[in-house]
């Protein structure tokens, strides 16, 4: 037999295209391995950057969550907010700040946590413009504390209570938004 002015026996065509065929299914599995092994690899390399990521949105959440213990309205070493009832039933309520929390949660722990902890890189819209509200709302009473008298256990009377108020609802909806984004991010670290 003759192919391109040569001449062939019929067990050298068959040696031929053994060897040709062989050849193309070489480089078809080699072309193979390097796909699988390039999808596997981005596969792995974007899972990584997803669980990075999911880490680090969870610790600065957890940051955030540490500073619930300056915005609660239970008495506690680092409470701003403080209240007395005047009243068995609650309805006559005179709150207080302590200038001292205040002026560290202002000036310390937020820029802290915010800052040299990077949370506010990772932290929501929704927590950011709440930490941020109840910043604008603390501020006025931190600007306005040298007016102002102050009792013997460090605390200021609050005339306006519904500043007072405003700032309960900012850490009820803070609290309620930093679980639910805490308990989003657990759950989607482990799938």
């Amino acid at each position: 037999m003759q192919l391109f002015g040569m001449t062939f026996a019929v067990g050298e065509i068959t040696d031929l295209m053994v060897a040709v065929l062989g050849f193309i299914g070489v480089v078809i599995a080699a072309w193979l391995a390097y796909v699988f092994a390039t999808r596997q690899s981005r596969i792995t390399h974007n899972t990584t950057i997803r669980t990075d990521r999911l880490r680090r949105e969870i610790a600065a959440l957890e940051a955030v969550w540490a500073l619930l213990a300056y915005m609660s309205d239970k008495k506690s070493d680092k409470a701003i907010i403080h209240w007395t009832k005047h009243s068995r039933e609650g309805s006559d309520i005179q709150y207080f700040y302590h200038f001292g929390h205040l002026e560290r949660f202002m000036l310390h722990e937020l820029s802290e946590v915010f800052y040299q902890q990077h949370a506010g890189l990772f932290v929501s819209k929704e927590v950011r413009d709440l930490v941020y509200g109840y910043r604008a709302v603390a501020a006025g009473f931190y600007f306005a504390h040298r007016a102002v008298a102050v009792n013997a256990e460090g605390l200021t009377p609050i005339d306006k209570p519904e500043q007072a108020e405003k700032l309960k609802g900012i850490y009820e909806q803070l609290n309620q938004q930093l679980r639910l984004e805490l308990d989003q991010r657990y759950r989607a670290l482990e799938v």
